[in-house]
C-alpha cells in the first residue's frame, strides 16, 4: 500500500475539511487525520456571517446545508440597553440568507466533501508523532481509535489543521503571532421554541449575549 500523499491535513474539522477538501478538487493526494468520530459537535462556530455561507455556495455545498435544515436568517439584532437595531440580510452574490448549522452537521458534511473529491479519511485516529527529514516536517506516525492499528504516513507538505493546543505548533516550536488574556467566560446552551429567522446579540455593561438560531 502506498502510504506517501502529496499532502497531509492533521485535523479534518471546519479548517482541516475545507483545506483537504479544496487540495483533493486540485486533483492532489490527500490524507486526513482527525481525532474525533465524524458528526460529533463543539462548542464553536455557532454562526456563520455572509463570508462562511458565501464559501459553502462557491463550493457548492450551501444546498446541502439547507437541506439539513438549518433555517434561513434574513436579519441581525444588536439590542444596547433599551435601544434596539435590527439590520436585514441583504441578498447578494448568490445569497439570500445566513445559515447557522450545528457543527455535528457542518463538519460531516465537509470531511463527506472532501472524501468524495478523493481525500482519504482516517477518523477517528490521532497523530502520536510527527516525522522529519532534514530540518523538514515530511510525515506522521499514528494511531486508528477504533482498532487500535498503528500506521505510518509522508507526504510533501504536513498540515497543521488541529486547533488549539496543536500538536504540529508543538513539535516544531511555531512562532506566536498574537497572544491574548481571557476577560469573561462563554456558556453555552440549546433552547426550543425560539424564533428562527435571525441572529441577535445583546450587549450590558459587562456582559455580551448572542443567539444563532439553529
Amino acid at each position: 500500500m502506498d502510504n506517501h500523499y502529496d499532502v497531509i491535513v492533521i485535523g479534518g474539522r471546519c479548517a482541516g475539511a475545507s483545506t483537504a477538501m479544496l487540495l483533493a478538487r486540485a486533483g492532489l493526494r490527500v490524507l486526513v487525520v482527525e481525532a474525533a468520530r465524524r458528526g460529533t459537535d463543539t462548542l464553536s462556530t455557532h454562526a456563520l456571517m455572509r463570508g462562511g455561507v458565501l464559501q459553502l455556495h462557491r463550493w457548492g455545498l450551501l444546498d446541502a446545508v439547507v437541506a439539513s435544515g438549518a433555517p434561513a436568517v434574513r436579519a441581525t439584532q444588536f439590542s444596547y440597553g433599551d435601544e434596539v437595531e435590527t439590520i436585514d440580510i441583504r441578498p447578494g452574490d448568490g445569497i439570500s440568507a445566513l445559515r447557522a448549522p450545528r457543527r455535528t452537521v457542518l463538519d460531516a458534511l465537509l470531511l463527506d466533501a472532501a472524501a468524495a473529491a478523493g481525500a482519504e479519511i482516517r477518523s477517528p485516529a490521532r497523530v502520536t508523532r510527527l516525522l522529519s527529514r532534514d530540518g523538514r516536517v515530511c510525515g506522521v506516525d499514528g494511531v486508528n481509535r477504533g482498532n487500535r492499528n498503528a500506521f505510518r504516513a509522508t507526504a510533501t507538505l504536513v498540515v497543521g489543521a488541529d486547533g488549539r493546543d496543536s500538536l504540529v505548533a508543538r513539535t516544531v516550536d511555531a512562532e506566536f503571532r498574537r497572544r491574548g488574556t481571557a476577560s469573561g467566560a462563554i456558556i453555552y446552551g440549546y433552547f426550543p421554541g425560539l424564533a428562527r429567522d435571525r441572529y441577535h446579540w445583546v450587549y450590558r455593561p459587562g456582559s455580551l449575549r448572542g443567539r444563532a438560531d439553529q
